[in-house]
């Protein structure tokens, strides 16, 4: 499982042509959170989300009208609910690649044609490296988490690994350029 999760951040930052210490900094950071002690990939998913909300919509909402949820919410995914029942799950990458590429009419199509229906999903109780394993296996960036009814309770991405607070992370970041400079 381990291996899986190294694997893929190794591979989100060879894109790059240099390796930068933040990014190296970023690595140390998933496997060890400085704040809390915990090491990342074994946090449960529910202390990862906590009880930020997520966007959902219907099945007969059209792709507009979910692009601007998405744009709203800062969202690259949306959560396709009816009666709590999740149905599937719609990513920027399906709008892009499933209708704008094809020039389909945004206004017209409902996100139940677009979605992912077969979407895998993630209890809320697993570790995080658990769904980071999943979705490096599986190729997606996003998974629903659902609760002990089957009933969605939030989004997880991979960029929740890297997520820490912002003023956490630029106190280490000064503190280290300290530390060089006395070096």
């Amino acid at each position: 499982m381990l291996y899986g999760l190294v694997n893929y951040v190794i591979n989100r930052l060879q894109p790059r042509q240099h390796t930068h210490r933040f990014d190296l900094y970023l690595i140390h950071l998933l496997f060890k959170h400085p704040m809390e002690g915990i090491v990342m990939p074994f946090r449960l998913i529910h202390e990862v989300i906590g009880n930020r909300p997520f966007p959902s919509v219907a099945p007969t909402s059209t792709i507009r009208e979910c692009a601007y949820i998405m744009k709203e919410w800062h969202s690259s995914a949306v959560l396709v609910v009816q009666n709590e029942k999740l149905l599937g799950i719609l990513t920027e990458r399906d709008i892009v690649f499933r209708c704008v590429a094809l020039s389909c009419p945004l206004d017209l199509i409902q996100v139940s044609s677009v979605m992912t229906s077969k979407v895998q999903t993630i209890h809320m109780n697993k570790p995080l490296g658990h769904a980071l394993h999943l979705m490096y296996e599986g190729g997606f960036r996003h998974m629903p988490v659902i609760d002990d009814q089957g009933i969605a309770v939030g989004i997880v991405a991979a960029q929740d690994a890297l997520a820490l607070d912002g003023y956490e992370l630029a106190q280490e970041l000064i503190r280290r350029e300290e530390i060089t400079v006395l070096l």
